[in-house]
């Protein structure tokens, strides 16, 4: 666990500092290659480690951990809602807005009592998952929706003719989502994430 407070630390500080040489290549690590180091290293079993069971777990770390986890994974999650409610397609904003629509409406601490206890009595006899991977699943799945609203709410601030103007450059759905729309809507929205991310830090 010390190891991966002071880890944690020297990253927040190197990211938080915007002339930080390389800081994007530093965040791609920190997102995608992190978070596997960081989970072998507390699990144990390689270097020499003892293996520590994640029901030992406890206090700040499991805290950060879910934290962590839930605001990295949810967001991707969040901006393929947000564009499937805006979405063309029927089905597909139906079942988006249904998602969001339920997940918003439960509170949390229900999702983290079904994911913990209640999930384990419809799973096959024999068969078990961890409680943190459930809690994580239930945590990601609940800020998702919440994200998505956010995203969805910077996506139509958005002024119409910018989505006029990417299709009279004849782009494509994907390029002009990707390159002109969900870039815009994203900076807007930064202070409403930022405080969707403390609200689930402290939830």
């Amino acid at each position: 666990p010390r190891l991966f407070y002071i880890t944690l630390a020297i990253f927040t500080v190197l990211l938080a500092y915007e002339k930080t040489p390389k800081r994007l290549w530093i965040w791609l690590f920190f997102v995608n290659i992190y978070p596997f180091i960081v989970a072998a290293l507390l699990y144990g079993g390689v270097f020499g480690l003892e293996v520590v069971e994640t029901h030992k777990w406890g206090g700040l770390l499991v805290t950060l951990i879910i934290a962590l986890v839930g605001i990295v994974v949810s967001l991707p999650i969040g901006v393929a809602l947000a564009l499937g409610r805006r979405s063309d397609m029927p089905i597909i904003r139906s079942i988006c807005t249904i998602y969001i629509e339920v997940w918003r409406g439960v509170p949390l601490i229900t999702v983290l009592f079904m994911a913990s206890v209640m999930l384990p009595l419809f799973l096959a006899e024999g068969s078990e998952t961890d409680k943190l991977i459930r809690a994580l699943i239930g945590v990601v799945m609940f800020s998702a929706a919440y994200m998505a609203e956010v995203v969805r709410g910077g996506l139509q601030a958005i002024p119409k003719g910018q989505y006029e103007a990417a299709d009279a450059l004849g782009l494509s759905y994907w390029k002009k989502t990707g390159l002109i729309i969900l870039p815009q809507a994203l900076k807007i929205t930064i202070p409403s994430i930022v405080n969707t991310f403390i609200g689930l830090f402290k939830d």
